[in-house]
């Protein structure tokens, strides 16, 4: 049964690291607001069992952080980042044309997303999805690790409200000061930052190059599909 089980670079990169960061976030919220005076103890090792628990847990966190990415992405597209075309009037131009004249002129009064989603299924039908797939996994990456450094950014403000905050990491204890755990959501809400713009390049790298590899291949022509012949009769 396990063997029939695949993971791809999605399940790593737009679950599991974004669930790990997320699962960190939980703990400290917790910790801030249930047990605030006791100290964290963070264990070297861990039994077989309880790492795989412990995986699980950060997957099905990734999982939820791709749910609130999801409504990120809505409101990123009301802010227009994503409804435009990201090419030049006259490559956009040419890309509507190419569409209305495979699909028909209605295609012309499509958004940029409708015609983006079209074109992506052309290319896949057509067996060209080009780099499509490393574009995806940075952009849910990307899109999945911004939400989750956002959540550890509130996690350690919330943890700045009381002290002592006591660490035991790997046997060693600390004790850390505010400004140690205000650093730490400072770098943490820069790292938020860069997560989003890099989300957002791809995302149009994303939509730029489908557009590009749509228009060549209306250039070089549709592969003709067989069993079309004419049934006229003699």
């Amino acid at each position: 049964m396990f063997k029939d089980i695949q993971v791809t670079l999605y399940d790593i990169f737009g679950y599991l690291l974004p669930g790990v960061v997320v699962f960190a976030a939980l703990i400290i919220l917790m910790w801030s607001i249930f047990w605030p005076s006791d100290t964290l103890v963070i264990q070297s090792t861990l039994p077989t069992v309880e790492l795989v628990g412990l995986l699980l847990a950060t997957y099905i966190a990734g999982h939820l952080v791709q749910g609130l990415a999801n409504v990120l992405e809505s409101i990123v597209r009301r802010w227009n980042f994503l409804n435009e075309m990201p090419l030049s009037a006259e490559l956009t131009k040419l890309v509507r044309g190419a569409a209305a004249s495979h699909f028909g002129k209605e295609v012309e009064s499509l958004s940029s997303r409708e015609l983006f989603g079209l074109c992506d299924q052309t290319l896949l039908h057509h067996g060209s999805p080009g780099e499509r797939e490393i574009f995806v996994y940075r952009e849910g990456f990307y899109r999945g690790i911004f939400v989750a450094l956002c959540l550890l950014t509130l996690a350690l403000f919330a943890r700045m409200v009381s002290r002592p905050i006591l660490i035991c990491a790997f046997g060693i204890d600390t004790e850390l000061w505010r400004r140690h755990v205000a650093f730490g959501a400072f770098l943490a809400a820069v790292g938020a930052i860069f997560a989003f713009r890099r989300y957002i390049r791809f995302a149009e790298h994303c939509r730029r190059a489908g557009f590009l590899r749509f228009l060549a291949l209306a250039q070089e022509g549709y592969p003709k599909k067989e069993g079309k012949k004419d049934d006229k009769k003699d």
